[in-house]
């Protein structure tokens, strides 16, 4: 039986890092198309840094609640 995982919370986020991953062009380009594959957060917080994956999480939570998504994004 595969275990749940829950959705962080982002209480612990450190806002700090998400005006560099903003002004990357290669991070927002990966970040884009993860978005685009409405990938899940047991996914996303294997394909990037450990201490920015919440920070991702957040800013491709903020792109779908901008209308940045294909279809429907996975909360």
């Amino acid at each position: 039986m595969k275990k749940i995982v829950r959705v962080p919370d982002f209480n612990n986020l450190d806002q700090s890092v998400i005006p560099t991953i903003l002004s990357d062009q290669e991070r927002m380009s990966k970040i884009m198309e993860m978005n685009k594959r409405c990938l899940h957060w047991d996914e996303v917080r294997y394909r990037v840094e450990e201490n920015e994956a919440i920070s991702v999480w957040a800013i491709m939570k903020i792109l779908c609640n901008n209308g940045l998504k294909p279809y429907t994004c996975a909360v």
